[in-house]
């Protein structure tokens, strides 16, 4: 046993898992009856894993039900009051492995990207470095200019070979909104 450990029924799970605030999840002992007759269980640690996107996760079971879960999500929901009700939780030193409470914020999807940016932190790829994409930053600078001489979309989206929903999207600022 850890000292200063404090477990806690995992919120959605309770009867069949606990979480320690140091990130440690068990499945609770349980009695199970199937056809061979009575199993006891015992309690035993959950195994963690590494996400592809470098979280830690955990595969967890309810009514044979199987959904894989983020422990920093799991370990907010149960030792971090969410007082202003932000949907993400964010890693303020950036690792994203580093599991500790006092590593674990709620934050808001805004929060989230430009702390990663400040952090100098990989985000998803945009513009023109992205795979799929069909224009460069100086052509949507020029269709920016376009549409904001009141050029049809139509005439622009042929010129550049692309779709009128595309220009559509640059317009409203949907797509390639950061230059």
């Amino acid at each position: 046993m850890f000292e200063n450990e404090i477990w806690e029924d995992l919120i959605g799970y309770e009867s069949i898992y606990i979480i320690s605030n140091l990130g440690r999840v068990k499945i609770l002992p349980r009695i199970n009856i199937n056809k061979s007759g009575i199993i006891i269980s015992k309690e035993k640690f959950v195994k963690l894993h590494k996400s592809k996107q470098g979280y830690v996760s955990l595969s967890l079971n309810k009514n044979g039900a199987k959904r894989t879960q983020y422990l920093h999500r799991l370990l907010a929901n149960t030792f971090i009051p969410n007082t202003e009700n932000k949907p993400q939780v964010n890693h303020k030193n950036g690792i994203k492995n580093d599991n500790r409470l006092e590593n674990l914020e709620w934050t808001t999807s805004k929060e989230n990207i430009i702390h990663a940016r400040d952090k100098g932190l990989r985000l998803a790829p945009r513009g023109d470095s992205h795979s799929s994409s069909k224009l460069t930053e100086v052509e949507v600078l020029d269709i920016k200019k376009r549409l904001r001489n009141k050029e049809k979309q139509i005439n622009i989206s042929k010129l550049y070979n692309v779709s009128t929903s595309n220009i559509t999207l640059i317009k409203i600022g949907k797509i390639w909104s950061h230059i």
